[in-house]
């Protein structure tokens, strides 16, 4: 199956046989593709789009500015996931679903892994704006990589 960055694919399946039997519907089961840190709708000011081999899809979206915003718009979703660079001069982050504010994660860790996964807690189904705001100080880093939406 093809699925978007983005977006959320949910199947089911069940069984036919030579003899027109016919199975049970299986239970249905989810996955979520990743949208690459460029699909974000409105960057503050102090964000700047790099390139980096190590990254999902080649980029990663900087900043070592407080208070730096990275938005995406019209977003529906029960569960968020950010993925992320942490290191040791990495800062933290808090993550917000319109006016839910999802958690705050830090970056900061003993050496630099790329790709980091970071699953915030589900929440009922809610939409707005998914909004990432930097809340560490001036000089700390923050690279997004990509995050994962799913209404399920």
């Amino acid at each position: 199956i093809g699925i978007p960055a983005g977006a959320t694919a949910c199947v089911s399946v069940r069984a036919h046989n030579r003899a027109g039997q016919v199975g049970p519907w299986s239970s249905v089961h989810c996955t979520v593709r990743m949208a690459d840190d460029r699909i974000a709708t409105t960057l503050s000011a102090g964000w700047r789009l790099t390139s980096d081999p190590k990254a999902f899809a080649g980029t990663l979206t900087r900043t070592t500015t407080h208070a730096a915003t990275w938005h995406l718009d019209r977003v529906t979703a029960r569960r968020v996931s950010v993925v992320a660079t942490t290191c040791a001069t990495c800062g933290s982050i808090v993550v917000t679903l319109g006016t839910t504010r999802l958690g705050t994660i830090s970056l900061t860790s003993s050496t630099t892994t790329y790709g980091v996964q970071f699953d915030l807690p589900a929440v009922p189904i809610t939409s707005g704006s998914l909004t990432i705001t930097v809340t560490s100080p001036a000089g700390r880093l923050v690279a997004l990589d990509a995050v994962l939406v799913s209404p399920v």
